[in-house]
């Protein structure tokens, strides 16, 4: 039927042209009468955005205004589909507060470390450019409430996207040449069966100037574009002087291989620790359903005091800080969160101590946002969960957390003061520091079997 072919070739030529849509190009659809030649209907082509950060009207929307207004069997958590917390509803309305009904806010996030960075691949004295743009969806898309988002019927949606379906082929990677789709697919760079890969997207953007290495058919409608490890190249510089098209293809796609590589690795570590967060929610229902939620841990009133001060904090300022707090700990509620926030900003503090779990590996970490520095100690640290936690869980024993703290807030300001004087002097000595710290604490722990117990034998001894 006309209709069933506008649908199919509707979606697929939105997501070939969508930066030329995007650019005010008009595509439009038209079912005629063969009777009279009438025209029956027309329908303009509307972008799909496979990296889901669009905000006006694109193939997405409609599924994320249904999945908000109805409710999802498949968005319910056993047991526990009744609380809003384990409602898909209740996250993906989200998507469309303050929304006109053809608008919907980004449901995957710009991933900043590989959002429109520019490479340049040398060979030889030819240099060759070329970018990449990734995303990776929200929380509140990975896991609305739900184990896994891949099951609900927007989820399906995102699955469709990663693995095409039998009238629309698709995947995770596309190559995009000169704002058209050229080509896509997984290029041995993912799982398809797993379904966490469904919520990442990458493209990789070049020009005119790359066709010949790309190897862009007579058709443009394909590149000859294969993963290639660089451990799997011969020497390079064996290669450089070889100047074959093949061996500048083995450079160049070695590179897009390596960097697409790194951002899908980082970005599956942003969606694993969004599922142990869900999984952590979870379980405190289970266990005792009136729960609000686990608190987030806070760093001992004493440490505030002597941390040296900084300017006020506005509003904006608190609310950017409360959203990339939401963001870690998706399973403890907002309010919590901002009460925190204002107990910090109000210490006018030059650093606010945090606890966070992150998969780094580091004791800590130290970010800024809207002019604030934050450390973060890290919660998955082995020193935090046989040392720092256990000290802190008893009144009698804090003071020795609150020395703790005071040394990493110090060693933190101390570490950001250096790499601002002089970053190419002790930037990279100093995190490489901070990992062999972290490292080599956890190996004594283990070594040693180290862990902070307390046992009662009467009310005055440990």
């Amino acid at each position: 039927r006309a209709k069933t072919l506008i649908d199919r070739a509707s979606k697929l030529l939105g997501r070939i042209y969508r930066y030329k849509i995007q650019e005010n190009l008009e595509i439009s659809l038209i079912e005629t009468s063969l009777t009279d030649n009438s025209t029956k209907s027309t329908e303009s082509v509307i972008p799909y955005d496979p990296l889901f950060v669009m905000e006006k009207l694109n193939y997405i929307t409609e599924h994320i205004w249904r999945a908000a207004e109805y409710d999802d069997p498949k968005g319910k958590t056993p047991d526990l589909g009744h609380l809003e917390l384990f409602n898909s509803k209740y996250y993906y309305q989200k998507f469309i507060q303050g929304c006109a009904n053809n608008e919907n806010l980004p449901l995957f996030q710009k991933f900043d470390d590989y959002w429109d960075v520019r490479y340049e691949t040398s060979i030889g004295d030819s240099v060759f450019p070329w970018s990449i743009r990734a995303s990776f969806a929200k929380s509140d898309i990975s896991n609305p409430g739900v184990r896994s988002g891949g099951g609900t019927k927007l989820g399906m949606e995102f699955g469709k996207k990663s693995n095409g379906d039998s009238h629309f082929p698709s995947g995770n990677i596309f190559f995009i040449r000169a704002g058209r789709e050229i080509d896509f697919g997984n290029f041995g760079l993912y799982t398809i069966t797993d379904e966490k890969n469904r919520f990442w997207t990458i493209e990789i953007h070049f020009g005119p100037e790359l066709d010949e290495l790309m190897g862009l058919s007579n058709d443009k409608q394909s590149v000859k574009f294969k993963a290639i490890k660089r451990s799997d190249l011969s020497d390079i510089q064996d290669l450089i002087i070889d100047k074959s098209l093949g061996a500048q293809r083995e450079i160049l796609w070695s590179e897009m291989t390596e960097t697409m590589a790194r951002a899908i690795t980082e970005m599956k570590k942003g969606l694993s620790e969004y599922a142990r967060n869900f999984k952590e929610l979870y379980d405190s229902y289970r266990n005792n359903p009136t729960v609000i939620g686990p608190s987030l841990p806070t760093v001992e009133p004493p440490v505030m005091s002597v941390i040296p001060k900084g300017g006020s904090w506005t509003e904006d300022q608190q609310k950017e800080i409360a959203e990339y707090l939401k963001g870690i700990f998706m399973h403890i509620p907002l309010d919590n969160i901002n009460n925190q926030i204002k107990q910090f900003s109000e210490g006018l503090t030059k650093t606010i101590v945090l606890y966070a779990p992150n998969e780094t590996g580091k004791l800590f970490e130290l970010i800024e946002k809207r002019g604030k520095l934050i450390t973060l100690i890290n919660t998955n640290h082995l020193y935090y969960q046989k040392v720092i936690e256990p000290l802190k869980s008893d009144s009698r024993l804090r003071v020795f957390a609150i020395s703790i703290e005071l040394l990493i807030s110090s060693f933190s300001l101390e570490m950001s003061r250096l790499m601002l004087d002089n970053p190419e002097k002790y930037e990279d000595p100093l995190k490489r520091f901070l990992i062999q710290v972290s490292s080599r604490l956890e190996e004594f722990i283990n070594d040693s079997n180290l862990e902070v117990r307390f046992q009662d034998s009467d009310d005055s001894n440990l």
